[in-house]
């Protein structure tokens, strides 16, 4: 009951938004493409010496490192695909000498360690409205694969008892990912969260006098476009700002809205200050069946070698003992699952946003039985700098019983609800305050050795919340003859 009648005065305050004009619904992204393509290399060396009463050790070692990617990408709204590509090789070799004086034994051990690692990453997605009407058609895949290779020695020997071991082990891993998603389906979600953004700006500059009227629907459309692709001059430049603003400027020059001061240094640090309290706006929805895949494989191998020797006096061996053991183990893991997506987004005026998203899938595969489904939920009403006030949920299922008669392999549910609210007052007040609950269940079982198997099974529930209040009672700035009093803010 408590929960209906907050949904209710929920919606009966925002209820009244929905029938005013929707600034976010004509928004379209804009026709952009970005290339990146870095090389990332280098190479550390480090040495120590260490001598004292009771030891002497020596050290050295030495890392490297290759790293090139590339980046290729475009978007427009019928029209989305990306390429990414990524490549890591590692090398490091460590050397340590250590000797211990220890009564009348002298210990001397000697650590030698080398290793190699390599990994790359491929993702690709493409998203397509090829026709007038809202149908959607998108794939995205990704791979990944990791190699790794360490081979480690360990000497030890006893002077005066000439008592020697040694210890060598190499170890070689490689592990692949391949995932791949196909979705089609009806209506489209977009992130219109840069309309609210060229909305602050241009209260903003308003307040600040650097524009003298409010901007014309054309400039806020080619400002919005601005913001969206903003993000992407980092892949030319390092310092972006200054190639943003400087177009920012063109577009309300154009317009003719510059007041005769235009962008001063203080209209746009006062534009570019980040909110305190920003939430994603999307706007349209999505209903539509998709597609998932994966396969995963994994391999490790494992050697190790070990002797004991024992010298006399003129350093023959007398004695001389050895073992060898070598170990191998494979995993491997095929999934393909269907099941449904949907997803909702919708801004109601400046303040307030509904977001909801769900999917659920199922095996496809004979003999296969499960479900992986999630489902999140948020309400959030803001005023950017002032106020924010969310209340989300989540959950989440998943289980799955392989084929060939084995257990269940995993059984999990995860929910979780809560609440937050932020209130802020620029120099004077800041409260924040939380209450989140969460309840998590996890049923797994794997296989061990020689078949046994093995559950572990944990529950937990968790309350939290938080309240806290920031106050400044007293702002003072004086410097006579060099700036005015600078006061807090009322």
């Amino acid at each position: 009951m408590r929960t209906c009648l907050i949904a209710v005065l929920v919606l009966s305050i925002a209820l009244p938004a929905l029938a005013g004009a929707d600034p976010f619904s004509e928004f379209r992204i804009p026709n952009h493409s970005w290339a990146s393509g870095s090389v990332d290399a280098g190479m550390a060396g480090l040495w120590t010496a260490v001598s004292d009463n009771a030891a002497e050790s020596r050290r050295n070692a030495f890392q490297t490192h290759l790293n090139p990617s590339l980046l290729l990408a475009r978007d427009t709204d019928p029209l989305q695909h990306s390429l990414f590509i990524n490549l890591v090789g590692e090398a490091n070799v460590l050397n340590e000498d250590q000797m211990v004086h220890n009564g009348p034994y002298t210990p001397y051990r000697n650590t030698h360690t080398q290793g190699t690692t390599e990994s790359w990453r491929l993702d690709g997605s493409l998203r397509a409205y090829p026709w007038t009407t809202a149908l959607g058609l998108g794939v995205s895949g990704s791979a990944t694969g990791a190699y790794e290779q360490s081979w480690s020695r360990l000497q030890e020997s006893y002077d005066p008892t000439r008592w020697a071991e040694g210890y060598r082990e190499d170890v070689h891993r490689y592990a692949y990912d391949v995932r791949l998603a196909v979705s089609a389906g009806m209506g489209r979600v977009r992130d219109a969260t840069v309309i609210h953004d060229v909305h602050v700006l241009e209260q903003r500059l308003l307040e600040a006098g650097a524009i003298s009227r409010p901007l014309s629907k054309t400039t806020r459309e080619e400002l919005a476009a601005l913001y969206y692709v903003a993000p992407f001059y980092s892949t030319v430049h390092d310092r972006p700002d200054r190639y943003v603003w400087r177009e920012i400027e063109r577009i309300l020059r154009e317009d003719g809205a510059l007041s005769e001061h235009g962008l001063d240094p203080y209209s746009v640090l006062r534009a570019k200050e980040p909110y305190l309290y920003r939430v994603t706006r999307l706007r349209g929805w999505f209903l539509g069946p998709v597609i998932e895949g994966q396969h995963q494989h994994a391999v490790a191998r494992f050697d190790s070698y070990t002797s004991t020797s024992l010298l006399n006096e003129t350093g023959d061996v007398v004695e001389f003992r050895s073992s060898a053991t070598a170990r191998r183990g494979v995993t491997s893991h095929d999934g393909v699952n269907a099941g449904a997506l949907v997803q909702f987004g919708r801004p109601v005026g400046w303040r307030w946003q509904f977001d909801l998203r769900s999917q659920v899938t199922t095996p496809v595969r004979p003999g296969e039985r499960g479900m992986n489904a999630s489902t999140e939920a948020a309400v959030t009403w803001l005023v950017a700098d002032r106020w924010e006030a969310q209340a989300f949920f989540t959950h989440a299922r998943q289980w799955l019983a392989p084929r060939g008669g084995r257990p269940l392999l995993d059984n999990s549910w995860d929910a979780r609800a809560g609440a937050e609210l932020g209130w802020y007052v620029e120099d004077r007040v800041r409260v924040s305050a939380s209450i989140v609950q969460s309840q998590i269940r996890r049923h797994y079982y794997r296989e061990a050795y020689r078949g046994l198997q093995v559950t572990n099974r944990t529950y937990v529930r968790d309350a939290r919340f938080f309240l806290g209040i920031t106050y400044r009672f007293l702002g003072r700035l004086d410097a006579p003859g060099l700036i005015g009093p600078a006061r807090s803010m009322p």
